[in-house]
């Protein structure tokens, strides 16, 4: 029992220095995920049952436009795997345009459901759901769908994330958002493996904006998780990512880390 406990007393204090870091951290060097539809984290279509997260993701993006200039934000979740296809996730969103301050934005529910057992068919697929709901009453709500890809060629492993996105309420937009995100990584070590991430948004369909205009980045990343025993794990990542076209900002800087038991 006392092993237990200790056991128990260390995971604890695990997670707080890993979230005050992570917060103190990201903040010292970067600032900092907002609520925008390019959310900087590829997922995986595959579910641990029983596996409950606790999250934190921050991007800070720079550009010589003051319009894109200081885009920041955060993301904290708690989440939960309650079936072995079946996950869920709560998210409090703060965050700011440029040359504003942070601040709450909305809290967003998400729902991942792995529809392929891993490895049975040639790609393992899954498909998420994805509400965001603003704090401000004039702001518009969101609704997206994002299949979820991902395929293993020897240590090479490849995810792919399209979305539909649509607003709803008072103030919002009528048509469908396409987006994407995905990564290629290279699976060296459990501590560190490189990737290459890309993020992008063409723009509401049958009207999308101007190649230059639309959003789409690209840069190197890494990924690492440390194994405790059990279900606990710390897992991060962070990646580099530099803007296509002058809708984009200049570079983006995210990090992610995740503890999960």
């Amino acid at each position: 029992m006392l092993m237990r406990l200790t056991a128990a007393r260390q995971s604890l204090t695990t997670l707080a220095t890993l979230l005050l870091g992570g917060v103190l951290v990201p903040a010292g060097l970067f600032i900092p995920v907002q609520a925008h539809a390019v959310e900087y984290k590829i997922y995986s279509p595959l579910v641990v049952q029983g596996e409950t997260e606790v999250e934190l993701r921050s991007f800070y993006s720079s550009d010589n436009l003051p319009a894109l200039d200081g885009e920041q934000g955060y993301r904290l979740a708690v989440g939960h795997a309650f079936t072995d296809y079946w996950a869920s996730e709560v998210y409090a969103v703060l965050g700011a345009g440029p040359g504003q301050s942070v601040d709450a934005q909305g809290v967003e529910w998400e729902n991942r459901f792995q529809l392929t057992p891993q490895g049975k068919y040639w790609l393992d697929s899954g498909l998420m759901t994805e509400l965001s709901l603003p704090t401000q009453s004039d702001e518009p709500s969101e609704l997206a769908l994002i299949p979820l890809f991902e395929k293993q060629f020897g240590r090479v492993l490849t995810t792919l994330n399209p979305f539909l996105e649509w607003q709803f309420g008072s103030s919002a937009a009528s048509g469908t958002t396409l987006g994407y995100r995905g990564r290629v990584e290279y699976l060296l070590h459990p501590f560190f493996s490189p990737a290459l991430e890309f993020h992008g948004e063409p723009g509401m369909i049958g009207k999308f904006e101007p190649t230059a205009d639309q959003r789409h980045q690209v840069g190197p990343a890494f990924y690492g998780v440390e194994r405790f025993g059990g279900r606990r794990a710390f897992l991060y990542s962070a990646a580099v990512l530099f803007g296509l076209t002058r809708g984009s900002p200049d570079t983006t800087l995210t990090t992610r880390l995740e503890y999960e038991f």
